[in-house]
């Protein structure tokens, strides 16, 4: 099987970069964060039984192709609704498990635009895109009892 290596990825001249944030925190706190019509792209080799359901009961109403995380094996992959109520749920099951048994890579994103991007998340920092304000990377930082700092990514 071939996985494409096409999609939608942050842009941007820098990125927030979040350091030491937990799953639970960070599910409760992005509609805080994201625009109501925000989608929650959830990428995972290895995804909990009870996890995946939730997902797959949940499912966007319109989906962008994300720029994969995992080549091999082929990931599991689900896109949902970054509401507050669809995350609340997602937080509520991810409480009962690993981060690694609910996701390999996180992203957030509003039709072709990524607005959050977790790769190999919890062992990497989340990168906010240089939409947000400093001020809202501070607001959501404080709520998740995370640390943060701007990283330079364009390199022109």
């Amino acid at each position: 099987m071939h996985v494409e290596l096409t999609g939608i990825h942050i842009e941007g001249k820098f990125v927030w970069d979040i350091h030491a944030y937990e799953l639970g925190r960070l599910l409760l706190a992005l509609p805080s964060l994201v625009p109501a019509d925000a989608v929650l792209y959830v990428e995972c080799g290895g995804i909990e039984e009870e996890v995946r359901q939730f997902l797959h009961e949940h499912p966007a109403p319109a989906t962008t192709k994300v720029y994969p995380g995992t080549i091999a094996p082929i990931p599991q992959i689900y896109h949902v609704p970054a509401t507050p109520k669809v995350l609340s749920g997602l937080a509520q099951v991810a409480d009962r498990h690993s981060s690694y048994e609910v996701c390999d890579h996180l992203h957030v994103y509003r039709g072709s635009t990524v607005l959050v991007q977790g790769y190999d998340f919890m062992s990497l920092p989340l990168s906010l895109s240089e939409s947000f304000s400093e001020q809202q990377v501070a607001d959501f930082c404080h709520k998740i009892g995370a640390r943060y700092e701007r990283r330079r990514i364009d390199t022109t």
